[in-house]
Order: C-alpha cells, then sequence, then structure tokens
C-alpha cells in the first residue's frame, strides 16, 4: 500500500474493501458499507476498529482447538515430507503445543509408517523435537536418493 495515498483511515479502509470482492468477504465488505453510508456524512470509523472487526468476523473464537481437530486429520500420505512438516508445525503453533514429547507423539501420527519405523530403528531416537523433525528429513531424503535409482 502507498503510504502517500493510503495515507488516511478512509483511505486504508477504502482500500481493503475494494479486494473484499468474492465470497463471504464481499458479504462483510457490502454489510460495512450499507452501516458506513447510513449515516450523513458517511462513518467508516478507524482502520483499528475495521481490522479488528474483520478479524472477529473471520477468525475462529477457538483456534487452538481447530487445530487440534486438524493435528488429528493430518497424514503425510504420499506428499513431500516438507509439506507435512510445515503444515504440522504451523497447526502445532496455533494449538500452543511446546513440549516435545507430545509434538513427536502427534507428529508421528501422521507420518508415514515406514518412515516412523526407520526412526524408531536407529541406535539413538531423537527426543528432542526438532532433531526428530531432521532425522525424518534425512531418511526421507536417502529413501528419495534410494528410490531414483
Amino acid at each position: 500500500m502507498n503510504p502517500t495515498v493510503y495515507n488516511t483511515d478512509v483511505r486504508q479502509i477504502g482500500l481493503a474493501l475494494a479486494y473484499m470482492n468474492e465470497g463471504t468477504t464481499s458479504t462483510w465488505a457490502q454489510t460495512f458499507y450499507q452501516d458506513a453510508f447510513g449515516s450523513n456524512p458517511p462513518k467508516f470509523g478507524k482502520w483499528d476498529n475495521f481490522e479488528k472487526a474483520f478479524k472477529e468476523a473471520f477468525s475462529s473464537p477457538d483456534q487452538a482447538g481447530e487445530a487440534l481437530s486438524k493435528l488429528r486429520e493430518l497424514k503425510q500420505g504420499s506428499g513431500p515430507l516438507v509439506k507435512y512438516i510445515s503444515t504440522f508445525k504451523a497447526l502445532v503453533s496455533q494449538a500452543s503445543i511446546k513440549e516435545s514429547v507430545v509434538l513427536i507423539e502427534w507428529f508421528c501420527q501422521g507420518l508415514n509408517y515406514g518412515l516412523v519405523t526407520s526412526i524408531y530403528h536407529m541406535e539413538n531416537v531423537p527426543t528432542d523435537f526438532d532433531k526428530f523433525v531432521t532425522a525424518a528429513m534425512k531418511l526421507d531424503a536417502n529413501w528419495q536418493q534410494g528410490a531414483s535409482h
């Protein structure tokens, strides 16, 4: 956003509303416009209030609970391990899980069985989550390289 052009709350709100032209955001924007133009002169309010109202309308009141539900369903499947890891870490962040033991348990639940087995057959099974993920990535890379030969 160009700060010299969009230098007022009304202009910033107007720009944001201009991008809300599909789906539920479009409906939300139309309602916002109707409320703003319901008074004379129109009242768009402050950017901070607009942003707060938008977040309240489109974010879950229980993000941690939703993240845990998604973690229960998350599976690596045939997709790349990197994608599984990035999705897993994003959900873990939303769920505010920090303990390595818990993270490893959840991580293994969705990880491909062969990879989990390979990690647990290692001489020194990592107990730190980041080291566990690194071990999974190394084993997966080795498997990928072996499969290409």
